[in-house]
Order: C-alpha cells, then structure tokens, then sequence
C-alpha cells in the first residue's frame, strides 16, 4: 500500500482514536490477498518486468497473473 506523507498525520489520530489492533485489524480487512505460487520479491520483480515490456510491444493489453 502506498502512502504519501500528507496522509500520516490522519493515520496518527486514527491509531490513538481506534488503538493500534482495531487499527491494523481494518488495514488487514481492506486488503485482498490472493494465493499465488510466486515464491520471493525477486520472482515478482521479474514477472512485473516482462509483463510491462510485453505490453510496451504491444502484444498484450491486460495483464492476468
């Protein structure tokens, strides 16, 4: 997840209004997690890396994982 430093100030006041376990526990709830036999980082940077060439060829158009 992406955050920009405008955004810590509002995650700050939330954790001390919620407290961190309600806090972290919807982070978890709004993130979708989906099985994948990716192995580590590496793998991943590799794979994101052919698919953006493939599509700057343009001989694909969406990328399905």
């Amino acid at each position: 997840m992406s955050v920009t430093l405008t955004l810590i100030p509002l995650v700050l006041v939330l954790r001390a209004a919620i407290g961190d376990k309600n806090l972290n526990d919807w982070i978890e709830s709004s993130q979708i997690k989906i099985q994948t036999n990716i192995k580590d980082e590496n793998e991943l940077i590799v794979l994101v890396k052919k698919q953006v060439m493939i599509n700057k060829r343009g001989k694909a158009s969406k990328s399905k994982f």
